[in-house]
């Protein structure tokens, strides 16, 4: 006679099966283990451990001595015939166990590693209990090791359901488990015999309750990167070097990739295939996590694989897991409005007894439950079904076990994954703050709606010398001038956010502020073009307002006014401003269509003006050629005619992108996307417009705007044939100076595609594999959360985000005293004497602003001085506005 009330049933029916139930519980115990703090931060950890206990008690009464483990309660066989709720149970409760006659070294070994990887997770919390956990776990390690064979040797109706393949896996996991728990270096010895022996299980394609090879790989190798090991000289590599295999296997870039659907998820067979999926995931996840604290990388065949690269990949399985599918379903039972409501699960399919406690019978719970058409009476929240097959298809069935069942060892690795994945960064602030930056960078007279409270006006008298009215618009950086170039490329890719994430802007109420941040601009731009061949490129002169450090508002430097004409053109210049309100007019659309209006009209005359007079702008402002030059003009014509024919549907733009491919003008595969390089920009738009269907007529004609786009982001994401230097961090790096202005840009890119190839079904097929929209979403995270602080600094280079950014920007108006709190005007010298040269933070944050970031070694130096690193630009944020919004 023994106690065995409590554990888990093990999926849909009423069985106990020992066997996956320890699994399960050495799954959630090790994200506790290896996410202990995120489970804390996000207060699920008593949750946590809760849903441990629950297993553990059950484990540790299973185990009433010392060479006796029960395996199983409940007969599958009977069990299977019968549709009864778990408090209505009619069929045999039979208890079977394991002992040194009949023994089990599987089902042993997984207890054991269970009851370990638990004492850990409970060490902090309740050390008496750990303890507890530790003896059994020791105990049945032993029995295990002495008794060798498989379980349903023993128990023969376990294997019907959960038959075990191998049992040195588990003896590997149950070793594994027991040294992080004990320190005792026999378990290290029995790991170190099974190497040399080649008994490791090689590289593992799968890993999953029956086969646990991969688990022991991945434990040992973080103490072998943690230095746990560095006293076996590499005797225990063989662990890690396996465990990497399956690891570049996962996310593409191994010499056996694992299968993907469509979609993107990994795909191993029709039968559960999630069980599989989560646990991958949890590998790549943790794995991702030990690299990291190692400062350490992965070599694949593939390429170099960085922990970010890890983080990413994951990210698309939860993702696709929980929603973002070809189906927008989430195999996540009750999570978000799209799941599945008839799953295959006795206590799900029948009313609660609760609510009506008349007995279900075995054959009753078919007639009246089972082949009822429709939802379930009751959510089992959080669990994960089989999932879909091959091809992202999916029968929301009872009937449907393949894909329709869940069970506790799908979800169990989840639950770290998302503990992991749960305080992820805060993307709203962000968006919110990235906005506000634009009303720190304003000139001219200040709005009553002003947030940045800090700032005054200034500018006032802008144009004056021209006799034209140019008050208003931004300053470009840290500086007071304004100039014209980078100011409009800062207004087309505001512009280009809301256009494409006009939806996520509205959700997140920040349509209005990301409006008027363009409007900001906008209205300026339009006032610069005062006739059709005119246009105002720069108010203030660079050589003069550098050797100053002043306020915006004290300024003493010139505020001369430089344009450009059809005597004197700039078909960059006013390209690339026709590109920014055709752009804007587009946002501006559906709120205020006589604005929007407006603005193409401006757009259409200054693309014409660009077209009919080529030329560089510096050759008739030469001032901003010392720190704005244009390399071409081709690339912003092309940008310009791309934007007017969204924003106006003439061919007449398509005749001219159509031209100038057919002439090799496309600017090839592009490097690079910037201020002064639009090429890629054109391409991208092209390629949207390709993608969605509007260039049908023109049959492949403009395709190599795509191509030429695709190539660049195949370079992104590491799969190309020349790929983008990364940091070790994973960031996207091209020069010392100022280079997150590219990060930004690439970053909108790859983000934007993303949702064009979601939104047409396609993928990418880049030189080093096939490309799913998901995988450029999760690239573009790692970008983003790297920028706001998830690098090896971990500092935010977004100004104002976080506790840990740059608080000595090279940025006049914020390292000086607010006007308002000091109205003592500020010399052009004296603001060095007293402020810049000052050793202590800005005493205004600048909120969004994005400086020029770390080197290539993912160092950076908060200093006034370091202009190549702490010098924030409109230019810089701009990209990152719109993907924030699609990130909200």
């Amino acid at each position: 006679m023994v106690d065995l009330v409590g554990g888990y049933y093990d999926a849909g029916d009423n069985v106990k099966f020992g066997f996956p139930m320890a699994f399960t519980i050495t799954m959630l115990s090790w994200g506790v283990v290896d996410f202990y703090g995120r489970f804390s931060e996000t207060v699920q950890l008593s949750n946590a451990l809760e849903a441990i206990k629950w297993g553990t008690d059950y484990l540790m009464k299973a185990h009433p001595q010392s060479d006796v483990l029960y395996g199983e309660v409940g007969d599958g066989d009977s069990d299977h015939v019968c549709w009864q709720r778990p408090e209505d149970m009619t069929t045999p409760r039979t208890a079977f166990k394991i002992d040194d006659e009949h023994p089990g070294a599987d089902l042993a070994g997984e207890t054991a590693a269970a009851l370990a990887a638990a004492s850990i997770a409970f060490n902090a919390t309740d050390p008496a209990y750990a303890s507890q956990l530790r003896d059994h776990a020791v105990q049945l390690w032993a029995f295990a090791h002495d008794h060798p064979g498989h379980y349903q040797d023993s128990i023969p109706v376990a294997g019907k359901f959960y038959s075990s393949t191998e049992f040195m896996d588990e003896l590997l996991w149950g070793a594994a488990w027991l040294f992080r728990a004990t320190h005792d270096w026999d378990y290290v010895d029995f790991l170190d015999d099974a190497l040399n022996s080649g008994d490791i299980g090689g590289t593992r394609t799968i890993f999953s309750w029956d086969d646990k090879y991969l688990g022991s790989q991945v434990v040992v190798a973080k103490l072998i990167l943690d230095g746990t090991f560095a006293d076996y000289q590499g005797g225990l590599d063989g662990y890690k070097d396996r465990a990497e295999e399956f690891i570049c296997s996962c996310i593409q870039k191994g010499s056996n990739n694992i299968k993907r659907t469509p979609g993107g998820l990994l795909w191993w067979q029709p039968w559960n295939n999630l069980q599989y999926t989560t646990a991958a995931t949890f590998v790549v996840t943790v794995y991702s996590d030990f690299l990291a604290a190692a400062k350490a990388s992965i070599k694949c065949p593939g390429g170099v694989v960085q922990p970010s690269d890890l983080i990413a990949f994951a990210q698309t399985q939860v993702d696709y897991i929980l929603g973002v599918n070809p189906k927008n379903m989430s195999y996540m039972v009750g999570f978000g409005t799209n799941y599945p409501n008839q799953i295959h699960h006795r206590a799900a399919s029948i009313v609660s007894i609760k609510k009506d406690p008349t007995p279900v019978t075995c054959q009753g719970g078919f007639d009246s439950w089972f082949n009822k058409n429709g939802p379930n009476p009751n959510v089992v929240s959080g669990a994960i079904v089989g999932g879909p097959d091959d091809n992202d298809a999916y029968i929301d069935s009872r009937s449907n076990y393949q894909q329709a069942e869940p069970a506790t060892a799908n979800t169990a690795p989840l639950v770290g994954v998302l503990a992991r994945f749960l305080l992820s960064v805060d993307y709203k602030t962000a968006l919110v703050n990235s906005l506000l930056y634009y009303e720190a960078q304003r000139s001219g007279s200040l709005p009553t709606n002003q947030r940045v409270q800090w700032r005054g006006n200034s500018g006032l008298k802008d144009g004056k010398d021209a006799g034209v009215d140019l008050v208003g618009g931004y300053y470009d950086a840290g500086d007071n001038v304004k100039f014209g170039f980078p100011m409009a490329f800062t207004i087309t890719m505001l512009s280009w956010g809301v256009v494409d994430f006009y939806g996520r802007f509205s959700e997140t109420d920040q349509l209005s502020n990301a409006l008027e941040a363009i409007k900001w601009g906008t209205d300026y731009l339009m006032k610069a073009h005062t006739q059709s061949d005119v246009l105002y490129g720069q108010v203030g002169d660079g050589d003069s307002d550098h050797p100053c450090w002043q306020r915006p508002e004290d300024m003493t430097t010139p505020r001369t006014a430089f344009k450009i004409d059809k005597e004197h053109p700039g078909a960059d210049l006013a390209g690339e401003t026709a590109a920014a309100l055709a752009a804007a007019s587009i946002a501006f659309n559906a709120t205020d269509p006589a604005y929007a209006s407006q603005l193409r009209e401006h757009a259409v005359q200054l693309w014409a003006f660009a077209h009919d007079h080529p030329g560089h702008y510096q050759d008739s402002i030469p001032g901003a050629g010392k720190f704005y030059s244009s390399t071409e003009f081709k690339d912003e014509l092309l940008w310009g005619a791309a934007w007017l024919f969204r924003a106006t549907h003439k061919r007449d733009y398509v005749d001219f992108l159509d031209d100038a491919l057919n002439s090799g003008g496309i600017g090839g595969t592009r490097t690079v996307f910037s201020w002064d390089d639009k090429y890629l920009g054109s391409q991208v738009v092209v390629a949207k417009l390709i993608l969605d269907g509007t260039f049908a007529d023109q049959q492949g004609k403009l395709d190599g705007y795509k191509d030429q786009a695709e190539e660049f982001i195949c370079s992104c994401i590491q799969k190309g044939s020349n790929n983008i230097k990364r940091t070790p961090g994973g960031l996207l790096w091209w020069q010392p100076w100022n280079n997150l202005q590219y990060t930004t840009a690439a970053t909108f890119v790859v983000t934007v595609y993303s949702d064009f190839l979601a939104a047409a079904k396609a993928s990418i097929k880049c030189p080093g594999g096939v490309v799913q929209p998901s995988d450029l979403i999760a690239f573009a995270q790692t970008q983003v959360d790297y920028i706001l602080g998830v690098n090896p600094k971990k500092m935010s280079y977004m100004v104002g985000f976080g506790t840990n950014y740059p608080s000595q920007i090279h940025h006049r108006a914020a390292s000086i005293v607010s006007i308002k709190k000091d109205p003592t005007p500020v010399t052009c010298q004296g603001g060095f004497d007293s402020w810049f040269n000052k050793n202590g933070p800005n005493p205004n944050v600048v909120s969004g602003a994005i400086v020029g970031g770390p080197d290539d070694n993912d160092a950076y130096t908060d200093s006034r001085s370091n202009y190549q690193q702490a010098e924030p630009a409109t230019a810089n944020t701009a990209p990152l506005v719109g993907v924030l919004a699609r990130f909200v």
